[in-house]
């Protein structure tokens, strides 16, 4: 199994469920855990807005080169980032399953 590439070369693909629109970014705008994320984008969200979003990450397995997650969630927050003009960082927290 090959090195994953340089994080400076990872990108990872944001698609909105709703098919509106899609961000590339790079793997230092996306902190997934376990709850939540927090993501670095030019998106600007309510809070409490329910969102549905695609990934897909250049993240090379066994059977492919990179790997596609559905997420869904609530934003918790949204404010201007300070590292990045006309950016947004937000902070959404996952919906359980039902």
């Amino acid at each position: 199994m090959s090195a994953l590439p340089p994080i400076s070369k990872r990108r990872i693909s944001i698609h909105l469920d709703d098919g509106v629109d899609s961000a590339e970014l790079s793997e230092a705008d996306v902190m997934i855990s376990r709850l939540g994320m927090i993501l670095r984008s030019r998106w600007c969200f309510s809070l409490g807005t329910q969102l549905r979003i695609h990934i897909q990450a250049s993240v090379p397995t066994e059977r492919r080169d990179y790997v596609k997650i559905r997420l869904e969630g609530i934003v918790v927050d949204c404010e201007t980032d300070s590292e990045q003009l006309n950016h947004y960082r937000t902070t959404l927290l996952f919906m359980e399953e039902q």
